[in-house]
């Protein structure tokens, strides 16, 4: 038997229509939550007078006659902070035991009852 190919309409709407037409209503309605405001400090200032420091760096480091890390010693000084003094660490916490291996778990139980007080 030939015929033509053609589309067969099998599909039920009613079911597309009860499950999709928002019948099973929301779970978890979307709330906007309230954001901190970033805390941000001007940064501009630093990074001009460390580009400007970079430059002049490089410009008295290209004369051989100038006294280089004299000059290059100053430029970097202000950036020269001392360490806060270090807090003494924690104790570690004591390492994990070992995941426990399901299968070998199970193996273990059937080649050694005993061993567990499971059977005598």
């Amino acid at each position: 038997m030939d015929r033509a190919p053609g589309y067969e309409h099998v599909a039920d709407s009613d079911a597309w229509h009860a499950f999709f037409d928002g019948g099973a209503g929301v779970i978890d309605e979307w709330t906007p939550k309230e954001q901190p405001t970033p805390q941000v400090r001007p940064t501009y200032s630093d990074a001009r007078a460390v580009l400007t420091a970079y430059r002049e760096c490089t410009s008295i480091l290209a004369d051989p006659a100038a006294d280089g890390e004299a000059a290059v010693r100053r430029r970097i000084e202000r950036w020269n902070s001392p360490l806060s003094p270090t807090v003494p660490a924690e104790e570690p916490l004591p390492p994990l035991p070992p995941a426990i291996d399901f299968h070998h778990a199970v193996a273990m139980l059937r080649e050694h009852p005993p061993c567990y007080g499971l059977w005598a």
